[in-house]
């Protein structure tokens, strides 16, 4: 994430020792969509949805939280 990138919530889908997800759907109706697309084309492996909950930005030592409906920033004075 860069400091011009406002953080937004975003689902991965992945699949069973299939390696790392690298796709963020922006909904999570097209994560769904998408593990039930890949379980069509490789039978046998199970396929999960992840969402995002928190981010974090080292740079500037903020931290966002998923509240529902957004990011709302939980930083607090913890010196890392």
């Amino acid at each position: 994430m860069t400091v011009a990138e406002k953080p937004c919530r975003f689902w991965m889908v992945y699949g069973m020792d299939r390696g790392v997800p690298t796709k963020r759907h922006h909904t999570v109706e097209a994560a769904r969509a998408e593990a039930n697309r890949l379980s069509r084309v490789n039978p046998g492996v199970q396929f999960y949805v992840f969402g995002s909950e928190y981010a974090v930005e080292t740079a500037t030592k903020r931290v966002h939280e998923f509240d529902g409906k957004n990011f709302i920033d939980i930083t607090d004075d913890i010196p890392f």
